[in-house]
């Protein structure tokens, strides 16, 4: 079992996994490997197993996966190894015009995993309709027709001085900008996620979302869009009194931009962060919700 630093860790110390609960992660894992047995892809599995990981919200995946030669992607590679196999939803830009690049590399990215037995009760699985690879999700079925979706979306960030023209940012201007829309591609993200979610509530379904913000997730924009819409941030909710920690390791006025957003009939029974390259070496923390598996598939 990966232990968790107490030094360095938010929330509750990680520890064995009832059999009552569902284990949720979320990371922005810098980029999935692009061919079989990678070092990185053996980090991952080791991971998951040791902290019996159920369900795997993975932020900048950083593949242009329709480059990817089938027999070397990364859900084909992981199903194989898995016991009882892996349902994979891995969303990329779709629309970028990569001017004959052979390269698989492509900021941004994201990806859901039910792994294990989880993936028996996996039905449905949807992307963000513009093509971007904004968000994708899974959705499992639930008691009484009431299924649970998880997603996992990325919200670009602002570009800098010395960004580069390739940046997820960029990518999703140009996008828009040929289709005449000059807002902000931030503010375009949330609203177009809000209706996203707003669809989903409508058939009943509770909602998990693991999120790279890019923002405050205390008290940003994006904190203040989800409440509008009757989400909250379980971890931070749970452990207010603790002083917060930063999730991303250039961050040092401990600004937590990673993040967990769930449907008000959704609660944890324990969460937290782990430390700096506890789960698999990142620039980010993984962070670990535990929710009972009674309260959401019967």
């Amino acid at each position: 079992m990966a232990s968790v630093g107490k030094e360095d860790h938010f929330g509750d110390f990680l520890g064995m996994k009832t059999k009552e609960d569902m284990r949720v992660v979320l990371l922005n894992v810098d980029n999935l490997p692009d061919r079989r047995n990678s070092e990185k892809t053996e980090q991952i599995l080791d991971w998951w197993a040791k902290d019996e990981v159920d369900v795997a919200l993975f932020t900048e995946t950083a593949r242009h996966w329709p480059t990817v030669p089938y027999e070397e992607r990364w859900d084909k590679e992981i199903s194989q190894r898995v016991r009882g196999g892996v349902c994979s939803s891995m969303a990329c830009n779709c629309r970028q015009t990569r001017n004959n690049n052979s390269s698989t590399h492509q900021y941004g990215g994201t990806a859901v995993f039910m792994v294990g037995s989880n993936t028996s009760s996996s039905e449905k699985k949807s992307q963000d309709k513009s093509g971007l690879g904004r968000w994708t999700s899974i959705r499992l079925r639930g008691k009484d027709g009431r299924g649970i979706r998880f997603v996992s979306a990325y919200r670009p960030n602002s570009p800098g001085r010395a960004s580069k023209q390739n940046t997820v940012w960029s990518q999703h201007r140009e996008y828009f900008l040929r289709r005449k829309d000059d807002r902000d591609p931030q503010k375009i993200f949330l609203s177009d996620l809000m209706k996203a979610i707003r669809e989903w509530k409508k058939s009943g379904d509770h909602i998990v979302v693991g999120m790279d913000a890019n923002d405050d997730v205390r008290n940003g924009e994006v904190q203040r869009a989800m409440a509008a819409e009757g989400l909250h941030e379980p971890l931070l909710k749970r452990h207010c009194k603790q002083p917060s920690r930063a999730t991303y390791n250039r961050n040092y006025s401990n600004k937590p931009i990673d993040a967990f957003f769930v449907t008000g009939g959704i609660r944890i029974s324990q969460g937290g962060y782990y430390g700096w390259d506890e789960a698999v070496p990142s620039t980010h923390r993984a962070l670990w919700i535990d929710i009972p598996r009674k309260t959401l598939i019967g």
